[in-house]
């Protein structure tokens, strides 16, 4: 839970300071940054929830990774209401030869510009 929370927090006040507005433009974080892609592995958990929330009211085109896609439309639809706005993406993270397909059929839509882990241990370890 700790390395989790830190991981969120750290997300979410180095993306706060970089969307600050400055004096130099008056664009709004979400058009400077919607460009920018943050992949999220760990996304249906408590911090990973909220951290994929935060990448999207961002602006960041966001990319949440789900262990079992299928779950998530037929046990959290809430999951779906809470982070609409990104892109689900089955991915066992476990794999990894899995993982590293699903991230470079990702990279091929374009730069990954932030990556963050939000995966926690079943045993809590």
């Amino acid at each position: 839970f700790a390395s989790s929370f830190v991981c969120w927090v750290a997300l979410t006040c180095s993306l706060a300071t970089s969307f600050a507005p400055s004096s130099k433009t008056s664009s709004s974080p979400t058009q400077l940054w919607a460009q920018k892609t943050a992949v999220v592995a760990g996304a249906t958990g408590y911090i990973g929830k909220s951290t994929v929330r935060e990448a999207v009211r961002q602006g960041y085109r966001t990319i949440a990774l789900v262990r079992d896609a299928k779950k998530l439309s037929s046990q959290q639809k809430s999951f779906v209401d809470f982070c609409e706005g990104a892109e689900v993406v089955e991915c066992d993270v476990t794999d990894a030869n899995a993982l590293q397909a699903t991230f470079d059929k990702i990279a091929s839509d374009g730069e990954i510009n932030a990556v963050v882990s939000c995966l926690a241990s079943r045993s809590g370890i």
